[in-house]
């Protein structure tokens, strides 16, 4: 009944539709005295059954369209029952999920991703990965307080993306390096789970540290290296088998000598290797990690006098190494890693100290024929500059 009434109103409009625009024709065409006004109205009528015909084949398209839209959803339902457990989870393995919900979900969990990603077939699973140290929350946090209860919440892609950006500006200029200092800020109250944030804010941090230093300002440089030490502390909270949490709370609580009294600058030197330490059985391949060592080991080596009977007196054990002990570290950061200017410094600095004049020579022409690529890279450069000028004599 309802279809007639909706058919009868089909139609009545159609004809008036049709009616006027023949009669809009009819002008135009007499007007132009190309045909007879009853030709025109003849051919009229005979339009106008012609649209009727199509207004019916359309009313039964229509019918059979909504008929498959009503399969079509039972059919959707059928897949969804079959892809949902009893107790409403998703169904299948628990390492594969979906690119495009990683980050979604009131649980917490936390991925691990390669370098790229890991697709299964042609429906884009990312597959749960520890081949690298780049973890990342899936479900970063709930930001919550008294007055705002919203929930923080982005793609995957968006967080490795923004950790690899971060990366990217505190490789290189001392500006880029503020930017990325800057950025953390703005998302710490945001990414407060993360410990592959914390640890990157602490790396930020001591760089602005270094660069208040430089400015001259040590009020500044105290306050942001005592910051640092604290987010890489917050970072290591978050995930103990952080390579990086571990690296960053070292350099970070060594950074601190300058401000701390002798007893504990010592104790800290036990805390910065224990903690290097560690790191190195998590990632043995990383170079920055042999070269911290290497600095350890040099620095125990050309402990003064003082210093020594104050960790005689501290440690029934004091800390001990050798020159031999901190070449070996730096020779690996230089054949496992891209060359640098400090290391290559440093492992002249060792050969001095092993009266290899020839070799040390030979490192400090190389360190100083670098490119300084930062503004932390001048007075390392300067001091090689000196010792070369001492033993240049000793080049073949």
């Amino acid at each position: 009944m309802i279809r007639e009434d909706m058919n009868r109103s089909v139609e009545m409009s159609s004809e008036g539709i049709v009616h006027s625009v023949w009669r809009n024709r009819v002008v135009l065409l007499s007007a132009f005295g190309l045909v007879g006004v009853g030709a025109v109205i003849g051919a009229g009528s005979v339009y106008l059954f012609y649209i009727r015909n199509k207004l019916q084949d359309l009313f039964q398209i229509q019918s059979t369209l909504s008929s498959q839209v009503q399969h079509l959803k039972k059919e959707v339902d059928k897949v969804n029952q079959t892809l949902t457990t009893p107790n409403g989870t998703p169904g299948g393995s628990s390492t594969a999920v979906r690119k495009s919900s990683i980050l979604r979900g009131p649980s917490k969990r936390t991925v691990r991703f390669r370098d790229g990603y890991e697709t299964a077939d042609e429906d884009e699973y990312v597959t749960a990965s520890s081949d690298s140290d780049l973890e990342v929350d899936a479900y970063l946090s709930n930001v919550a307080s008294n007055t705002d209860n919203a929930e923080y919440s982005q793609e995957d892609d968006w967080v490795v993306g923004f950790l690899k950006n971060i990366d990217t500006f505190l490789d290189g200029d001392a500006a880029s390096q503020h930017e990325a200092f800057i950025r953390l800020q703005s998302y710490k109250d945001k990414m407060g789970d993360s410990c592959e944030f914390w640890w990157r804010f602490a790396k930020a941090t001591h760089m602005e540290a270094t660069a208040a230093k430089q400015a001259g300002d040590s009020a500044m440089q105290k306050s942001l290296v005592f910051a640092g030490h604290t987010r890489a502390e917050r970072a290591l909270q978050l995930n103990e088998n952080s390579a990086n949490a571990h690296k960053w709370y070292a350099i970070t609580l060594g950074s601190k000598g300058e401000f701390v009294s002798v007893n504990d600058k010592i104790k800290n030197g036990f805390t910065f290797k224990e903690h290097i330490d560690k790191a190195v059985q998590i990632t043995p391949q990383d170079p920055s990690l042999h070269y911290l060592l290497g600095r350890f080991c040099y620095e125990v080596t050309t402990l003064s006098w003082v210093e020594r009977r104050i960790a005689s007196t501290l440690f029934s054990a004091p800390p001990n190494s050798s020159p031999q002990e901190a070449l070996q570290h730096f020779q690996a950061s230089e054949r496992l890693g891209k060359p640098l200017k400090d290391n290559r410094l440093y492992m002249a600095k060792c050969y001095i100290v092993l009266k290899n004049n020839e070799e040390a020579a030979s490192w400090l022409k190389k360190a100083v024929e670098m490119p300084n690529v930062s503004s932390s890279d001048k007075p390392i450069h300067d001091e090689a500059l000196k010792l070369l000028a001492k033993y240049k004599q000793y080049l073949t």
